[in-house]
């Protein structure tokens, strides 16, 4: 997938408010869990994969 996609399947998404709202908690739930870690522990593909969907979350959210 190129950026552009990438962005339009993020402006496009089909999920509702509430179901964004859910995702957004439980990622926010598992970053939690690296808090306290150093920055070793905490640069783990997981970790990173997390703030990225974060980051999208908070788009998506401003778009609606």
């Amino acid at each position: 997938m190129t950026l552009e996609s990438n962005l339009n399947s993020l402006f496009y998404s089909s999920f509702s408010k509430q179901e964004l709202s859910l995702l957004k908690l439980l990622v926010l739930t598992e970053l939690r869990s690296y808090r306290g870690l150093n920055s070793l522990e905490s640069s783990g593909s997981i970790y990173e994969l997390l703030t990225q969907i974060q980051t999208k979350i908070g788009v998506i959210q401003s778009k609606q």
